[in-house]
């Protein structure tokens, strides 16, 4: 099989390397919100599975980088990233509200799925294009219990708070 090329590679170590920042994000909620640590328990294990299978994908999947350029920026997991370390010290330090950790939370996920995180290859594999609708999917699925256990729809409501 020949090899990835380096720009697909790149990406694929960011995006794992975001699974693993927002599965730790989570770990720390859950220490932070002993109330509500099973949410936040079972996101970090769906986030560290995430991660699985994109190691899965990066070392035995042949895929070519399809959006980079003016549609796509690695820059943006990379900030991705930075924010969930970012708030994952300040959950350790206890800086936040629940609310806070569930608003952010929400922004993390629907980030990931509007800047168009597991739709930036294109390949052959249909296994690999598997894996990343079944990623996405799951992204938007914890969008959308995050968003039910918060009661929270938008910024909209936040204004009525």
């Amino acid at each position: 099989m020949p090899s990835k090329p380096d720009a697909a590679q790149k990406i694929l170590s960011l995006l794992i390397e975001n699974e693993e920042a927002a599965a730790e994000l989570y770990r720390a909620y859950g220490t932070r919100f002993v109330e509500t640590q099973a949410l936040w328990a079972g996101l970090a294990a769906e986030e560290r599975s995430h991660a699985a299978q994109l190691r899965t994908l990066s070392k035995s999947l042949e895929i070519d980088v399809s959006r980079a350029g003016p549609t796509f920026d690695p820059v943006w997991i990379q900030e991705g990233i930075d924010r969930a370390k970012e708030e994952t010290s300040r959950a350790q330090r206890n800086e936040i509200t629940l609310q806070q950790a569930l608003e952010t939370a929400i922004e993390i996920e629907r980030g990931m799925i509007e800047k168009g995180f597991f739709e930036i290859f294109d390949g052959h594999d249909e296994r690999a294009q598997g894996i990343l609708r079944g990623l996405r999917g799951l992204t938007e699925n914890h969008q959308r219990r995050l968003v039910e256990f918060a009661g929270w729809h938008g910024p909209e409501d936040r204004a009525t708070e």
